[in-house]
């Protein structure tokens, strides 16, 4: 099945997901993304397939806090699926982060590096 998630702004974010990516643009630096970071991942993880990728190439900047609620999206995924975590190479503070959260899991997680 594929996604759809309808565009939300949050203060300098922006979410998102259509077919098989959620996309995360703009800063995720509120004190609680978990506003509206976890009915987009709720919503994600009830329609994803068997692989979902999770594009970060827009977006500048993630909080501890964010990281939180990703950690979380993939702990409680679908049994047997995979997470591909799209990065841009010139932000090199998205693979850093995101290899901390591939160490979790690394048979089923993966990064894409995508030049911008």
């Amino acid at each position: 099945m594929p996604i759809h998630i309808p565009e939300k702004t949050n203060d300098k974010s922006v979410i998102s997901g259509r077919g098989d990516t959620l996309f995360l643009r703009g800063e995720i630096d509120s004190v609680d993304p978990g506003i509206f970071l976890t009915p987009f991942f709720r919503a994600a993880r009830e329609q994803m397939g068997e692989t979902v990728k999770i594009d970060f190439t827009e977006l500048e900047f993630l909080n501890s806090s964010g990281i939180k609620h990703i950690v979380s999206f993939v702990m409680d995924k679908k049994p047997g699926a995979s997470i591909i975590f799209i990065t841009d190479t010139t932000k090199t503070w998205q693979r850093t982060s995101l290899e901390v959260i591939q160490s979790l899991d690394e048979d089923s997680i993966s990064i894409e590096e995508r030049s911008s």
